[in-house]
């Protein structure tokens, strides 16, 4: 949607409000009759001007001119569209410009085309469009508003589609809120058919214009839809937050669907009010409603209370300036909720505005980083406990290499109402790396005193377990205990003593541990 100022002459179209080159066509409409007209006549070629071909021409003059992109809409093969605009420049009916944007050619009619159409009865525009009066700011937004029509002017259920260009000539009150396109559209089981307004809205708007809009479909009385096809999802949702306010301000319906929606899906397209509830206009099943139930009305403010008193402050805070105020509010805020407030605080003033002046001799500002000191400190102290980090993984790296780890033979023992499983074995030379899953299976009382590991040939290697650590090891819950030692490197076999006191059953476990 672009500004309705002049609407079509702000869209590209020229009459007496000027914009984007369509001017008034009376007189170059009766030019070359007579015997040069009987002339082109006899060179036309009657199978090129077919009922499509024709429409292509009426489409071309609404808008001013199409690209082959719009023009593939009607044809539906690229290939045969070429085809047909090239019969029609060696004709004279239609002529290429250059649109200095992708696509880079325009295609627009000639004084023989607007005349041809004339002649058929099919040219409803008085004005046709200059090159000279081209603009390159409109043109995404009439293309997008020119292949949305031809989609929707081939709809089934859509009559009497009616393009911005038209409605401009045809409006008749000067300030009347106009819509990219116009027209009925009457699904099976509808009483009569409603009067939609199109609006293609490829940009945000700020507030203040999208209020504008809004309050001047308010005063549409005669629009019973509006279908807003946006350019993003974002747009669609900026959209749906201002229909949720007008919505008791009028009886009109408004559906929302994206560019990109309604060019993929064309006749099976589906719209979707504020609340994101989704209709089809499928012309074999369309679920659009005829009338929307309006919101409940608004419920009565409350009696007004009388107001209450601010809260005095703590005694703390009495006597204290605003600045000590604040200071003592962030005390209350947790570690992290104060860091986050002094990391933006001191990022928002680290940041000066200067003045200077530019090529044009222009004063301009800019913002300038001014505490590059303390960034770089911080920076070297993040660098120096990165680097740490990295010297305690490549030490615990080299403190495992020379590992091997071993293959456990033996698997889950039960003695004793302890169950024992060994988890893991490792060794290096003479050093082994032994880790015990226990689980007690007597009662919640026993208390775990010591895992022992008793080497082949009598050697005892006692690992004492604090009974403060594992007292009162729940029935069906164990702890892993982790046991460094060292032994013979031929050693094939170690013996895990569980001790536990407290208990009438919390007797000791000697569970063997092979592994090769």
């Amino acid at each position: 949607m672009v500004a309705r100022d002049s609407k079509l002459g702000g869209t590209g179209m020229q009459g007496e409000v000027g914009g984007g080159g369509l001017k008034e066509t009376e007189n170059d409409l009766v030019e070359g009759l007579g015997e040069e007209q009987e002339k082109d006549r006899e060179k036309e070629d009657s199978k090129l001007l077919t009922e499509k071909t024709v429409r292509l021409l009426r489409v071309i003059a609404e808008h001013g001119y199409l690209t082959i992109n719009e023009i593939g809409f009607i044809y539906r093969h690229q290939t045969h569209a070429y085809r047909v605009l090239k019969g029609l420049k060696d004709l004279n009916l239609v002529g290429e410009f250059d649109t200095t944007l992708r696509p880079r050619t325009g295609y627009f009619l000639r004084a023989k085309g607007y005349r041809t159409l004339r002649e058929r009865g099919q040219l409803r525009l008085k004005r046709r469009f200059d090159t000279r009066e081209f603009k390159t700011f409109i043109f995404t937004h009439r293309m997008a508003c020119a292949k949305v029509g031809i989609m929707l002017e081939d709809h089934p259920l859509v009559k009497d589609f009616l393009p911005e260009s038209l409605l401009w000539e045809r409006r008749k009150d000067a300030d009347e809120k106009l819509c990219d396109g116009e027209f009925l559209f009457k699904a099976p089981g509808w009483e009569q058919a409603r009067r939609v307004g199109l609006e293609v809205e490829l940009t945000l708007k700020n507030s203040e214009k999208l209020r504008e809009s809004f309050e001047s479909f308010i005063r549409r009385r005669d629009l019973d839809q509006v279908w807003w096809v946006c350019g993003n999802p974002t747009i669609a949702k900026a959209l749906g937050y201002w229909i949720g306010r007008i919505r008791r301000h009028t009886e009109q319906q408004h559906f929302l669907c994206t560019l990109e929606e309604a060019l993929k899906t064309q006749h099976q397209l589906g719209l979707h009010d504020r609340l994101g509830q989704l209709y089809s206009i499928a012309p074999d099943n369309p679920t659009l409603p005829e009338m929307i139930e309006p919101d409940p009305p608004p419920i009565p403010p409350k009696a007004e209370l009388p107001p209450v008193a601010p809260a005095p402050p703590p005694p703390s805070a009495v006597g204290m300036s605003p600045a000590e105020i604040r200071s003592w509010r962030n005390l209350e805020r947790p570690l992290w909720a104060r860091v986050l407030v002094f990391a933006w605080r001191w990022l928002r003033e680290s940041w000066r505005e200067e003045k200077y002046q530019d090529e044009s001799y222009m004063w301009q500002s800019r913002f300038r980083f001014t505490r590059w000191r303390e960034f770089w400190i911080v920076a070297a102290v993040l660098a120096f406990w990165q680097l740490a980090l990295l010297a305690e993984y490549w030490l615990r790296y080299q403190e495992g290499k020379g590992w091997r780890e071993r293959t456990l033979l033996s698997g889950e023992v039960r003695d004793r109402r302890w169950s024992i499983r060994p988890v893991f074995l490792a060794s290096k030379g003479h050093s082994y790396r032994l880790a015990l899953d226990g689980f007690n299976e007597a009662d919640a009382s026993c208390d775990l005193d010591s895992v022992r590991i008793k080497v082949p040939g009598g050697v005892v290697v006692s690992e004492i377990i604090g009974t403060g650590k594992f007292r009162h090891v729940r029935p069906g819950s164990g702890v892993r205990t982790v046991h460094d030692f060292e032994a013979s490197p031929k050693s094939r076999r170690f013996l895990a003593v569980y001790t536990a006191t407290g208990g009438r059953f919390c007797a000791s476990a000697v569970v063997p541990v092979e592994f090769k």
